[in-house]
């Protein structure tokens, strides 16, 4: 302790001394030079990750367990982002990155870098551009952004697949419309994902479906599949289901579905899609009508179903309908409903392409509504309403639904105030005949269709059975000819007017019929009277036989013949094997001009004409509704004494005479209301 006290004194004294020396006017501090700072070490530049830019279209390659997957030039595969927007990219990198890079490989961006589109690259085949925010152009399908992902490294690679719920692999769609097709049926695309059940648990694979046909099934309801769980195992491997993978990116009027047994699936207007295992190549269409519950998944918006009424037109999956907004009002607007099986109906005062039903009228009878992008198709088209919306009609006549019709096939609106019906299936003509009917320069008549064997004089004075194409050649009938009888049978008849052969293996439904001819060989006949061709006529389309000696006619099933008139022009008239009408006999009626009446409705099956109004224009009668054939139908008439009869129509419309026209060419009856009917 003793030391520790003096070394404090010598220290204060030490201390004490340097102090006054600073004091000192003799001596000048000098300060230390500053040790300089260290120069600051240089921030290194921001690594830059390039995205993969290409100008060919994206790929398919087919990856032995994933299936037809989507990929760039380099091979990776390419994936969907969930929560991006149709033509919007939302996976993008850091403030300040350059276009068509990120500095920041943990971005979004950085770890699924979007496959982006060169300058000169172009769109196609669904392939599209999608904008970024950086203002580079990236790659889409369909709309939607495609990229890469980092840890893909080789072809083949899919390891991004099913990230957080919200990355897919990028696939093309594996259903479209087949466009050579009429009804525009759906078909499958490539190698799609499908399923087998064993002991009613899924096999699921993947197989080549291309161009196969896609079926729909009535005892599916909207939203949901019943076939898994129908006859065992039976129903799921005769009908393969259209499975959708993760990321399907479906367009009007398709969706994928979330099934009630967790599956997803393709589905049509909200029914699921199938194949059918009897379908072994594209076209083929078997499945159609099968048990009558399984239908092509067609662009028509209707089919055929059986119901207490027989087979009659109702509506397919989730529809638009015109109906009120709420029960206690009477407002109406376009809603989605499901209308699966609802029967359809149409109305008598409606023109053609044309609704008449309106206020309550439409409230009772909701209209059948069309979407902008549905196509027409066939029998179906669809027309503007006076509200501005699409209407669906079907040959003209607007389709409506009925309020009171609560369940799927009810007929409850048929016959309602004798002005609502529904719309019967027309029998169907199966017959090897090779004809069919054509919109001609005379109106509608019977042409050759495709290969056809007539009689030809092969120069040496002997006829013989010759094949050839024929298709378009117009074909003629004979006066002189006799119900199920051929009188051309002199070698100058039978060489100007080759006779349409018929082998022994043909099949005839009517309206046609095979007659044997006098030299022994079949012949073809329309409603009892023999077809032949004119050996005038050298190319498809001529009609030079119209008229020749008088006698010879282009050939329709209906007994009439265009006429040219030197005042009014083309129009028909009656000729052939005719009825009696109204007080006057077949021979009477010959030759008289032919008229439709304003007040009937075209393709209502139905005239207005009775009483009086028959008196002054006496139908023109069909014997049997068998005899119609293409666009010359037959209707039935209930006669005010209480019989039935049966009236010709063309094109929907039925056909008269007026009781003043008395010889070819007089026309007394064209008034304001009634019409000369014109080919």
């Amino acid at each position: 302790m003793r030391y520790m006290k003096y070394t404090t004194i010598f220290s204060a004294i030490a201390l004490a001394l340097s102090l006054g020396g600073c004091g000192s006017d003799n001596d000048t501090y000098v300060a230390p030079e500053p040790t300089p700072a260290p120069a600051p070490t240089p921030t290194p530049d921001p690594v830059v990750y390039e995205f993969p830019v290409q100008a060919d279209k994206p790929a398919v390659y087919p990856h032995d367990d994933a299936g037809d997957i989507l990929v760039a030039n380099n091979g990776l595969s390419l994936y969907f982002f969930a929560n991006d927007d149709k033509n919007d990219a939302n996976c993008n990198g850091v403030d300040g990155d350059s276009p068509g890079s990120t500095t920041d490989q943990q971005s979004c961006a950085g770890i699924w870098p979007p496959l982006l589109a060169s300058d000169d690259a172009t769109e196609g085949d669904d392939f599209t551009f999608v904008t970024r925010d950086s203002g580079s152009k990236q790659w889409a399908y369909k709309g939607y952004p495609l990229y890469t992902f980092k840890d893909d490294s080789a072809q083949g690679d899919v390891f991004g697949d099913g990230v957080n719920g919200i990355w897919d692999l990028a696939r093309l769609t594996p259903v479209a419309e087949d466009l050579d097709t009429q009804d525009k049926l759906y078909v499958g695309v490539g190698n799609v994902h499908s399923a087998t059940s064993q002991g009613q648990v899924l096999n699921k694979f993947r197989g080549e479906f291309e161009g196969r046909s896609l079926y729909t099934f009535d005892a599916d309801p909207v939203g949901d599949a019943r076939c898994y769980e129908i006859n065992g195992d039976g129903c799921i491997n005769t009908w393969p289901p259209l499975l959708a993978d993760g990321g399907a990116k479906p367009e009007y009027p398709l969706s994928v579905l979330a099934l009630s047994n967790g599956e997803q699936q393709w589905a049509y207007k909200t029914k699921p899609l199938y194949f059918f295992v009897g379908d072994s190549v594209q076209g083929d269409r078997n499945g159609d009508g099968v048990n009558m519950t399984w239908h092509l998944a067609t662009n028509q918006p209707a089919h055929y179903r059986i119901t207490d009424l027989g087979d009659v037109l109702s509506a397919t999956g989730t529809i638009d309908a015109l109906l009120p907004e709420s029960e206690d009002s009477s407002t109406l607007t376009s809603q989605s409903v499901d209308r699966d099986q609802f029967t359809l109906y149409t109305f008598d005062n409606d023109d053609t392409n044309d609704s008449n039903c309106s206020g309550m009228c439409a409230v009772v009878w909701p209209a059948f509504l069309a979407n902008e992008q549905d196509p027409d198709v066939g029998e179906f088209a669809k027309f503007e309403r006076d509200d501005g919306l699409l209407q669906w009609a079907f040959n003209g006549q607007p389709l409506y639904f009925f309020r009171d019709d609560i369940e799927k096939k009810q007929t409850l609106g048929d016959g309602v105030n004798g002005v609502w019906h529904v719309i019967h299936k027309s029998p169907e003509v199966v017959t090897s005949v090779p004809v069919k009917m054509d919109d001609t320069a005379l109106g509608n008549s019977i042409v050759v269709d495709g290969e056809a064997t007539v009689l030809i004089n092969d120069g040496n004075g002997t006829f013989v059975a010759e094949t050839d194409d024929y298709t378009g050649f117009q074909l003629y009938t004979f006066d002189v000819d006799e119900i199920g009888i051929s009188n051309c049978n002199s070698d100058t008849c039978k060489s100007t007017w080759p006779a349409l052969l018929a082998s022994e293996d043909d099949v005839a439904e009517e309206p046609y019929s095979i007659i044997e001819r006098q030299d022994g060989y079949n012949q073809w006949a329309i409603n009892g009277m023999p077809l032949y061709l004119f050996i005038g006529d050298t190319a498809a389309g001529q009609q030079n036989g119209e008229e020749v000696n008088d006698v010879w006619w282009v050939a329709r099933p209906s007994p009439m013949r265009a006429y040219e008139h030197p005042e009014k022009g083309l129009l028909f008239i009656a000729h052939g094997n005719l009825s009696p009408s109204v007080g006057k006999t077949a021979e009477q009626l010959r030759d008289l001009t032919l008229y439709t009446f304003d007040d009937d409705v075209a393709g209502s099956g139905e005239s207005t004409c009775f009483g009086g109004c028959a008196q002054t224009w006496p139908p023109l009668y069909a014997n049997s509704p068998s005899e119609a054939y293409g666009e010359y139908t037959i209707i039935e008439r209930s006669e005010n004494d209480g019989s039935q009869t049966y009236q010709w129509a063309y094109q929907g419309l039925p056909l008269y005479f007026f009781v003043s026209d008395a010889k070819l060419g007089d026309t007394f009856g064209d008034y304001p209301t009634w019409t000369i009917s014109r080919p």
